[in-house]
């Protein structure tokens, strides 16, 4: 599948659109451009408060298309948004990815994976997507579309708190860019270990999956860890940070489609 064209600026029929991707340390956010692609996102700490400054960037009478992995957060931001004159269309809730899921309990997939999964496919067909953050995620999109399912591993963050918390010795700190595969004090180990680990475990990953999949697929890297980690893979990975924005905003689209051609055919049979 070729990929598609990117055109800059936003787009002018979705220009009060805010894309809002609810994670469980960042709250991530963009707008639409033309053809589908989406402007370079911004990423709010959630720990830091994160409400204050989305109202200072979501003017009065815009649009937020949010998909979530934390409903706590998510329903703090609807809540807010209410009195602000602001409409909130939540996926899931309010509209849905036109994507077969072959698991044996489809509601269980996060929002995340399904985005990205869709956006992957839309982009290159068949693919595996490797999304680097709190957790390390793997989904699988076959030739046909169908979400075939995955894997989940420990993140980065999570694997340095881990090490931090069930250790006496072992800091709460945090990775080193580009570290030394030798390190020479705690830190650059502990750096060198999850990092490369990281790298090696996706390596690995990528190879099995190449071995059992009877298609062949692009390996396509996103996520707030991915760039730390990715440059270290020996696999060859697409890097693309907006892929799960990109995937909200195509399911926002076309849902908006398809409820446009349902309101002209009941319009019709009247």
């Amino acid at each position: 599948m070729e990929r598609r064209k990117r055109v800059r600026g936003v787009d002018r029929t979705d220009e009060k659109v805010f894309l809002l991707d609810v994670g469980n340390t960042c709250v991530t956010y963009a707008r639409p451009q033309k053809n589908g692609g989406v402007t370079r996102p911004t990423s709010i700490t959630i720990e830091k408060g994160y409400i204050e400054p989305l109202k200072r960037r979501i003017p009065e009478g815009s649009v937020i298309v949010l998909a979530s992995v934390n409903p706590k957060v998510s329903t703090r931001i609807e809540t807010e948004f209410k009195g602000e004159n602001v409409s909130v269309f939540v996926f899931r809730r309010d509209f849905k990815v036109e994507m077969p899921v072959l698991l044996d309990k489809p509601e269980e997939v996060g929002a995340d994976r399904l985005l990205n999964a869709l956006a992957a496919y839309r982009r290159f067909g068949a693919s595996v997507v490797v999304d680097c953050g709190t957790a390390n995620t793997f989904d699988v999109v076959s030739p046909k579309g169908e979400y075939l399912g995955g894997a989940i591993t420990p993140g980065i963050r999570i694997s340095f708190k881990a090490l931090a918390t069930w250790t006496a010795l072992l800091p709460d700190t945090k990775p080193i860019s580009a570290p030394p595969l030798v390190g020479k004090n705690t830190r650059q180990a502990m750096s060198s270990g999850v990092v490369y680990g990281t790298a090696a475990m996706i390596d690995g990953m990528l190879m099995r999956y190449k071995k059992e999949l009877p298609f062949r697929f692009t390996a396509v890297a996103t996520g707030g860890a991915s760039a730390l980690v990715i440059p270290y893979c020996l696999t060859k990975l697409l890097h693309i940070p907006t892929l799960s924005l990109e995937g909200l905003y195509i399911a926002y689209k076309e849902s908006e489609e398809r409820r446009g051609r349902d309101t002209l055919a009941r319009a019709g049979r009247k």
